[in-house]
């Protein structure tokens, strides 16, 4: 679009804008002489240079837009930009520029209320992207505008830069997994803008992405409601993408099930609510590990006239004992229960049905023939799983060489599709792509492996083999060393595996170090980034340091927040401190050297942090013996306290036990007529609904929290509560969460 239709376009947006529902009048041919922002409703003049070079049709920089109407006359804020990607790093500079001392920020992307939301969605329909905030009291809004003014003559004097460096498919790819492993959502959904724009990602493929994201975020009927849903599952679908769908079925439709310990129950269920939905993904398994894709083919294969005893007890073998929950021991019943098949004659009745994976079961422990290898070459590509590939190749090198010689005269094409497939195989977690196979394993062969590995019920019991951890350790620097790329995918690969689902472990510290280790080295410091490196620090605690590696520890700790410290960064070092409290300090002066700094730079910050934030500070200080300063908070300052007289019941709900209760703490002494209490249930309990049933605020910390218990507490609020989501995780957040609550910031529809 030219300058001059985008100044057609502004004209007319912000006509509407400033319309009779807008108390605030703009003129919108100004000139330096005319502009006059002293009325009561005239738009603050700090705001009009940014506002007529739009009117010129300029839209490289963002603008201002402050809203207000009858009957509380309250102001609030626009900041639009005119890119996807733009929006959050806007949120970032003006939440640091401003602060919590001014404003409070709405999340990007949660409704507001009532006319508010049409206005943000007509500021969306015409290609800006928003940024929501209002001050922390009405005498704040002019300092507001007078901050804006600022920020903007600073835009003005910026140095023209390259808006987007360029990263590789592989980076992006690995950002986007990190920053779904720190539940950062807007972060992901930049990296997929910017894999769109920068790679030429199509809709499909971006419709995994979306799929990777909710599912990593627990929202499986977002899975089952995108809108090419129908149309993706008929198709062949990456490992992961399978997985993440199987998962969403089996979360949404079978796992409440589980807990009748009936067999029969989850068959049913499966047959009514899933077998037809699924019906593409059950023509192939293709080599996915995943336990919801593996407990969704038992369901179906029990739920056949004739089960294939084979298949069900082969795919039983690759979950855990408890699998099915409460029903493990049931649905292990069935599977004994069932009579096994034989003979060539039921494998060619199984193919003629599409049942490649039985088919091939039973072809398995027949002799040698013709008839037999076909069979098996043929099932071992249907299935497209690499490992019967190479399970079949190697069969058919073992052979009579003149029985190999004739399949090879007959079926050529066939054995070089099953050998393309077969190069995917790998054997085993210290396999490297120079191992002996018949051809290059690729990069994204290896990824798929590590993913499938790490996401399966067999990845805790590996870790259990104390010799398995030492072989991992030792691939994981070898990867490091020989193949950097490589390593930086697999990366957050190997962090979901060792520090977001298994359960920490003394022999696995060095390799929590050297994730910690990878990040400092790459010197990549964002908000993705620094809650990996808090969960990893999480770990190491909880697997048992010794005083070494505890200094150790604390030292690159504070080499880090040396690099990083600002006010915005102090939430995730209050965080840090918080947790590194409620854990054995193994070296006494390495602690109080880490709170000294922190306390220090706290200080330094205090006008920029919000009352949580000074909260947590002071209650830390208080507990290591540091002692603070007497700070003088004048009117502008106390706008970020909260107010004493709240009365409220608050529900606090967390996996993270320790953050809400340490957060309760806090908040008790900030709401000391409250009634605070804590949950940390991972399923649907008695208390976890009477709690909420109790509660007139619930605070529900998504990043840290089931599935179940999602919906638990959804069903068991009352209809004058208020459910409100933390961003994030950490005893700040929470903190964060509920003072801005209590001065009016509102609530976030579910």
């Amino acid at each position: 679009m030219s300058n001059n239709q985008q100044a057609v376009a502004a004209q007319t947006l912000l006509e509407q804008f400033f319309g009779k529902t807008n108390r605030f009048n703009f003129p919108l041919k100004v000139t330096n002489s005319t502009t006059d922002g002293t009325s009561e409703n005239a738009v603050p003049e700090s705001l009009y240079p940014a506002l007529e070079r739009y009117l010129r049709g300029y839209t490289d920089r963002p603008i201002l837009l402050p809203f207000s109407q009858l009957p509380d006359n309250r102001v609030y804020w626009f900041a639009c930009v005119f890119s996807e990607t733009g929006v959050h790093a806007l949120s970032n500079e003006l939440q640091a520029f401003i602060g919590p001392s001014y404003a409070e920020f709405d999340i990007i992307g949660t409704p507001l209320a009532g006319g508010l939301e049409q206005v943000r969605q007509a500021l969306m329909q015409a290609g800006l992207s928003i940024l929501t905030f209002r001050a922390s009291t009405e005498k704040l809004n002019a300092r507001v505008a007078e901050r804006w003014g600022l920020y903007w003559r600073l835009l003005a004097q910026q140095p023209i830069r390259v808006r987007q460096a360029w990263r590789s498919f592989g980076q992006l790819r690995a950002e986007f997994d990190c920053a779904l492993i720190a539940h950062n959502e807007k972060d992901a959904r930049s990296i997929i803008v910017a894999l769109c724009e920068q790679h030429g990602l199509g809709g499909q493929n971006r419709a995994f992405l979306e799929i990777r994201l909710n599912a990593a975020l627990g929202r499986w009927a977002n899975i089952l409601n995108h809108t090419l849903f129908t149309d993706i599952i008929k198709i062949r679908l990456p490992p992961e993408t399978y997985g993440d769908i199987w998962q969403a079925l089996y979360e949404t439709h079978l796992s409440q099930v589980e807990h009748t310990g009936s067999a029969q129950n989850l068959i049913t269920r499966f047959a009514e609510f899933v077998r037809v939905t699924a019906s593409p993904l059950l023509r192939y398994r293709g080599g996915s590990l995943r336990p919801a894709a593996l407990k969704g083919f038992i369901l179906h294969e029990l739920g056949q006239e004739t089960p294939s005893a084979q298949l069900c007890q082969s795919l039983l073998d690759k979950l855990s004992n408890d699998a099915f929950g409460t029903a493990s021991a049931n649905i292990r019943q069935h599977i004994t229960a069932l009579q096994p098949a034989t003979g060539f004659n039921n494998a060619r009745l199984e193919m003629e049905l599409e049942r490649y994976e039985q088919a091939f079961l039973l072809l398995l422990p027949l002799p040698d023939s013709l008839e037999v290898l076909q069979a098996l070459l043929r099932c071992a590509k249907e299935i497209g799983d690499p490992v019967h590939a190479r399970q079949t190749l190697d069969r058919v090198v073992l052979t009579d060489s003149q029985l190999a010689d004739e399949l090879l005269s007959t079926r050529a094409r066939l054995i070089g599709d099953v050998e393309k497939l077969a190069v995917e195989s790998i054997s085993g977690p210290g396999i490297r792509k120079s191992a002996p196979v018949a051809l290059t394993v690729t990069d994204t062969s290896v990824v798929d492996y590590w993913r499938e590995l790490a996401r399966s019920d067999m990845a805790e019991q590996l870790l259990s083999d104390r010799t398995f951890a030492d072989q991992l350790v030792s691939t994981i620097e070898e990867y490091a060393v020989s193949d950097e790329g490589l390593f930086e995918s697999l990366y957050p690969v190997w962090f979901e595996w060792l520090i977001q689902r298994a359960e920490p472990r003394a022999s696995l510290i060095s390799v929590y170090r050297s994730l910690i280790e990878a990040l400092h080295v790459w010197d990549r410091y964002g908000d993705s980034e620094l809650e990996l490196i808090k969960m990893a620090i999480r770990h190491c605690l909880l697997a048992g340091l010794n005083a070494q590696d505890y200094g150790d520890l604390i030292g690159r700790i504070c080499d880090i927040f040396d690099e990083v410290k600002a006010p915005g960064t102090m939430a995730w070092a209050l965080d840090l401190a918080d947790l590194l409290a409620v854990h054995p300090a193994r070296d006494p002066e390495a602690h109080l050297r880490w709170v000294t700094q922190i306390t220090g730079v706290g200080i330094n910050y205090y006008t920029r942090l919000s009352a949580g934030e000074r909260s947590l500070l002071h209650f830390l200080a208080d507990e290591s013996g540091v002692t603070l300063p007497e700070f003088d908070i004048t009117e502008e300052g106390s706008a970020s306290l909260a107010p004493a007289s709240v009365t409220v019941r608050i529900l606090l709900y967390s996996l993270d036990s320790r953050a809400v209760e340490r957060a309760a703490e806090v908040l008790g002494r900030l709401f000391p007529l409250a009634k605070i209490s804590t949950n940390a249930d991972d399923d649907c309990t008695k208390a976890l609904s009477l709690g909420v049933r109790q509660a007139d605020w619930v605070v529900f910390v998504s990043g840290v929290a089931s599935h179940q218990a999602f919906y638990c507490i959804k069903n068991a609020l009352r209809s004058n509560s208020e459910l409100l989501y933390v961003e994030g995780t950490g005893t700040t957040r929470i903190i964060e969460r509920v003072v801005s609550h209590s001065r009016g910031g509102g609530s976030i529809a579910a």
